[in-house]
Parts: structure tokens; C-alpha cells; sequence
């Protein structure tokens, strides 16, 4: 079955993918919205003084993926834990971490130790490094390129204790 003969309310949230290849400095980040008839996603721009500017792709209302000045590519995924608890929200850390102007800076942001929950996180710069948090509210792995490909869907893959869809995938 395809996904055109789908009913569009069983194309939503269906998930989405996450690709990273890299060859020496030289980095692609793909990602999928998976997204139903009708929908879309929207780049927005965002300009804040004294900030990296940024590029934002809001689909649904929230934001998808995004670019800064400062050479920072995010992307990522949802998964809906089961360690879920009341602390930050996973949104309002990412949106925070679309201004950092290092991967180093972003992971201190998106791993905060507060977290209520957090998105699968890939992120790449303009010097090639390429890496993936795969992240729930209270564990997170490190996932790096292997044979320069990182690829991440919808389910958890190091710490699959935590998922809270089991069987949905």
C-alpha cells in the first residue's frame, strides 16, 4: 500500500527520517515530515540582534529543521517517551539551541539536565562534524556517522526501554 491510498488522518505522525551523509568536510542532512494531503511546511526567517540568523521550516506549527549563520544544521525527530516528567519542554530547548554556535553548545542546551522530554537531535557544522542525540527525559546516547552515514527514525534504537509507541512502528 502506498501512502496515497492512506486516509489522511492515518498519514499523520506517521514519523519521519533523519539521513546525515558526510565525506570528508562535505556534509548532506535529509529529513522527511512524513506529512498528510493538505499539509505543508513553511521556511520561515528569524533575525534577532546579536544572534545567529537563522532559517526555520515550521511544519504543523513547530519547527522541523533549521539552519543558523553560524554553520549549525538541525534536524531531528519525535518520539514519545515513556520517562516523560515535568521540567522544560523538549520545544522550548530546541528553539533555544537554534541560536548556539557550536554542536557543543546546542547538546548542553537540547540535554538539559531538566528536561521533561526531548527530540532525537542530529546535528552538523560547516567543518564537517556530524553528530546525533537520541534522547529521552532522563537518558541519551551519542550516535556518529558510520562509514559517513547517520540515519534516524522514529523509534529509539540505543535506549528502546524508553519508548512510549511500542508496536505503533
Amino acid at each position: 500500500m502506498c501512502s496515497s491510498d492512506l486516509p489522511k488522518r492515518e498519514m499523520r505522525d506517521t514519523g519521519c527520517t533523519d539521513i546525515a551523509v558526510r565525506k570528508g568536510s562535505d556534509v548532506l542532512i535529509a529529513h522527511t515530515n512524513d506529512e498528510g494531503p493538505g499539509e505543508g511546511s513553511e521556511l520561515i526567517p528569524v533575525e534577532v540582534d546579536g544572534l545567529p540568523k537563522l532559517i526555520i521550516a515550521f511544519t504543523g506549527g513547530r519547527p522541523s529543521i533549521a539552519v543558523n549563520s553560524a554553520g549549525i544544521v538541525f534536524s531531528g525527530n519525535q518520539v514519545d517517551p515513556t520517562d516523560v516528567r515535568p521540567g522544560v519542554p523538549r520545544v522550548l530547548l530546541y528553539v533555544e539551541a537554534l541560536w548556539s554556535r557550536s554542536i557543543d553548545e546546542a547538546a548542553k542546551l537540547l540535554l538539559h539536565p531538566d528536561r521533561s522530554s526531548s527530540y532525537h537531535n542530529l546535528l552538523a557544522d560547516e567543518h564537517g562534524s556530524v553528530v546525533g542525540y537520541e534522547a529521552s527525559a532522563k537518558k541519551a546516547i551519542v550516535l556518529t556517522p558510520h562509514n559517513g552515514l547517520l540515519i534516524h527514525s522514529n523509534h529509539y534504537v540505543g535506549i528502546p526501554e524508553v519508548e512510549g509507541r511500542e508496536g505503533k512502528w
